[in-house]
């Protein structure tokens, strides 16, 4: 049907309107076939010789009557403007933008609320899901005792976790250890790396002045801490994974390193290397830092090198070692005398 914008039906007076401004009030809302106000404020008030208080009052006591075309249900819907603004608003934007009837509105914004509750529910059921699906993993991860696969450094900061229950007292215990920022930056990446493990969940915060998420917490499991207070005092925890996918997966990780340097047999040019090669490792090796190491390197056959890089803590525990020369008379004659004697099993 063809659009027929508006049409003029009358002005409304309130019954307690007083009688003086009903003329006024008339000459005021008065329309041109073009729907122009034909008069302005200033000839309302010269004409009757009334002042702004009674142009105030027959907007309060008036409104021009008017029915405008609605886009929604496509039909001229009953409006009220109190004030010849209000009025051109609405027929001016009637032209460019779609004109919304009252009761449409209603309609539109009681579908939009059910949309947002909608969407909303739907929410919440997948954080629900997704909270069930972290509680499952975690749970899962106790089950496997996860902290298994941790480097000694990590299970202690799981342990510290576990004691604390407070990230703050968590960082206050490692600045008192006078940390360096690797250190901080150490921490931080074992708590990423108990989180990889579902062992526990950490929280994050973006940090506008730093342009990146920062930790600002961490939650676990309280069957977390019992578990794994429980095995700890079993020394269950004791051995880490060296590698999932090995056999030998219980096996103590290595924290000393050896290996022989072999020459370079295919330098052919000033700037190769003197000793190059490829080698395989068969155990985890782990150097820590903030540990004091000894290192050595002794030549062998063929001019290779043999190199070591063992933590002091290690050496420490040697056993001390001296020669039958270096006992006393006495002591020398007696082991000599044990050791011809002592029957060797074959």
């Amino acid at each position: 049907m063809d659009k027929d914008p508006i049409k003029i039906i009358g002005i409304d007076f309130d019954e307690d309107c007083p009688k003086e401004i009903i003329e006024p009030a008339k000459m005021y809302f008065d329309l041109n076939d073009s729907f122009e106000f034909k008069f302005t404020i200033d000839s309302v008030k010269s004409k009757f010789d009334i002042k702004d208080k009674d142009i105030a009052s027959i907007r309060k006591y008036s409104n021009l009557i008017y029915e405008i075309y609605c886009d929604r249900c496509e039909a001229l819907k009953k409006q009220f403007a109190s004030n010849k603004t209000e009025f051109n608003n609405i027929y001016r934007y009637s032209y460019y933008k779609p004109n919304i009837c009252k009761e449409c509105k209603e309609i539109e914004e009681e579908l939009k609320q059910k949309e947002l509750e909608k969407q909303q529910q739907k929410l919440r059921e997948e954080q629900e899901k997704k909270k069930q699906e972290i509680v499952q993993n975690l749970n899962k991860a106790i089950n496997e005792k996860a902290w298994r696969n941790l480097n000694p450094y990590q299970f202690e900061v799981l342990k510290n976790c576990l004691s604390f229950n407070s990230f703050n007292e968590l960082k206050q215990y490692y600045w008192n250890k006078n940390p360096t920022p690797q250190d901080f930056k150490k921490l931080f990446s074992a708590l990423k790396i108990l989180a990889s493990e579902n062992l526990i969940i950490i929280e994050t915060e973006f940090d506008r002045f730093r342009g990146y998420d920062i930790i600002t917490g961490f939650k676990y499991l309280e069957r977390l801490k019992a578990e794994f207070e429980y095995n700890y005092k079993k020394k269950d925890t004791s051995k880490v994974k060296s590698n999932p996918t090995q056999e030998n997966q219980d096996k103590e990780i290595v924290n000393a390193l050896k290996m022989r340097l072999t020459i370079n047999d295919c330098s052919n040019h000033p700037d190769s290397p003197l000793y190059a090669g490829t080698i395989r490792f068969k155990e985890k090796i782990v150097i820590e830092p903030n540990i004091d190491y000894t290192f050595a390197q002794w030549k062998r056959s063929n001019d290779d090198l043999y190199f070591t890089l063992v933590p002091k803590a290690e050496i420490e525990k040697l056993p001390v070692q001296k020669t039958l020369s270096q006992e006393p008379k006495i002591l020398q004659e007696h082991l000599t005398d044990f050791l011809n004697n002592m029957e060797i099993e074959k």
